[in-house]
């Protein structure tokens, strides 16, 4: 509570909040900087993904990164375009599971393993998609006319559904 306990003090009893006996997010960057923009953040299985605008030589570029989410050990890092490459903030593609990350790259969707980076997976869809999520072995992705579902191993289209709308739950 704002003022500490039920008596409306600014101090209280607790004994689990005090000062830090450990540092734990020990790397770069400890704050933000206003020439670098985050966006698309998620996280799977103690990994934090996000996508990084920055500047590099005077051109703009967009990174994708991956850090431990305990630490902020950065794990890996990919140039993924120029900034006008992707103008969507927040970027709805992007979900991770235990093991990998899975995001839009042009028209297709990706998946990266989580500790490598390492490109797994690329899922063809007719159109570009919008909005993605994964469960079990399921990688559902959601475009303006279709609701299509991929078996994420194999990347076979497991079934495609025409949308006239965005379901309820997504828009």
């Amino acid at each position: 509570h704002i003022k500490g306990d039920s008596n409306q003090t600014n101090t209280n009893s607790d004994s689990e909040v005090g000062p830090w006996e450990e540092i734990r997010w020990i790397a770069d960057p400890k704050w933000g900087s206003l020439y670098v923009s985050y966006t698309s953040v998620v996280t799977g299985n103690g990994v934090l993904y996000y996508q990084e605008a920055k500047t590099v030589k005077g051109i703009g570029q967009w990174f994708l990164i991956a850090r431990d989410a305990y630490n902020g050990v950065e794990l890996w890092r990919e140039n993924i375009g120029g900034f006008l490459k992707y103008i969507r903030n927040p970027d709805y593609t992007y979900c991770a599971d235990e093991k990998s990350l899975y995001y839009r790259e042009e028209s297709r969707q990706i998946s990266r393993d989580s500790m490598t980076g390492k490109k797994l997976m690329t899922y063809e869809t007719k159109i570009p998609p919008e909005f993605a999520l994964v469960n079990g072995s399921v990688l559902v992705l959601c475009s303006k006319s279709t609701l299509d579902a991929f078996d994420k191993s194999s990347g076979k289209l497991l079934w495609s559904q025409p949308i006239s709308i965005y379901p309820a739950a997504l828009n």
